[in-house]
Formats: C-alpha cells, structure tokens, sequence
C-alpha cells in the first residue's frame, strides 16, 4: 500500500479510503488502500518528479513500521519492472480512464519504479515524522 501510494504520488490517503480488515488467522489486520482518483491528475503533470507525496492529508497514525518491511519489498519488485508489463498496466487503466497521455504517464512511472526505494524511503520517513 505505502510502495503504491509513492509510486503514485497519491496524497490522499485519509482515514476515508483505507479499509481495515480482520487478518484471516485471527491475529492482525489487513489494510487496504482504495481510491487512487487523485493520483492520477498529479501523475500526468509531475510523474518524473522523484520525490514523495505530500502526507498532509493523509490519516494519523498509521503502522508504519509494521508497513515498511512490505513497501520496501514492493518497491524493489517496481523497481524490476519490466517496460512492457509496466506499459500494457498503463494502457489497460487509460483505456478506462480515457486518458490521451497515456505515454507520458508511462514515461513518468518508468523514472519513478526506477527510483522506487528512494521514493518509497523518503515517503515513509514523512510518514513516520507525521505520527
């Protein structure tokens, strides 16, 4: 979820648009991150910026920690991604977006899955100063 929300610039990530889940073995939860509508209107006009989301918004009190092992983990395997699974992905979402920049969108992602780690790393330590 952390990885993502980097990876997409998305500075929206209030108490609202995250659901938390009972874990299946009865021990912990799972989060899910939902709505990433505001993402996409950043991405198209700052997505080769390689810097993290604004954390304004976003809801207090997040585990962090608990988080980092997985966005750190995410972020090496967007950091992987090969050109053509990136831009089929990119494609596919435009499509039903109808989004006429698909391309540079594209272009922007690939500069930021290559700095994933650094990205995700910055995000998490504004995150982690913000409690």
């Amino acid at each position: 979820m952390l990885a993502l929300d980097a990876l997409l610039m998305n500075s929206d990530r209030h108490e609202g648009n995250i659901i938390v889940q009972a874990a299946d073995t009865g021990v912990g939860v799972n989060l899910w991150a939902i709505d990433f509508a505001l993402s996409a209107a950043v991405l198209e006009e700052r997505a080769s910026q390689c810097r993290p989301p604004d954390v304004s918004r976003h809801a207090r009190g997040l585990p962090v920690r608990d988080l980092a092992v997985h966005a750190r983990s995410t972020a090496q395997t967007l950091r992987h991604l090969s050109n053509s699974i990136l831009e089929h992905v990119i494609r596919q979402a435009c499509r039903y977006d109808f989004e006429r920049e698909a391309e540079t969108v594209t272009r922007g992602l690939r500069v930021r899955c290559e700095n994933a780690p650094a990205i995700t790393e910055a995000y998490l330590d504004l995150l982690g100063e913000r409690g």
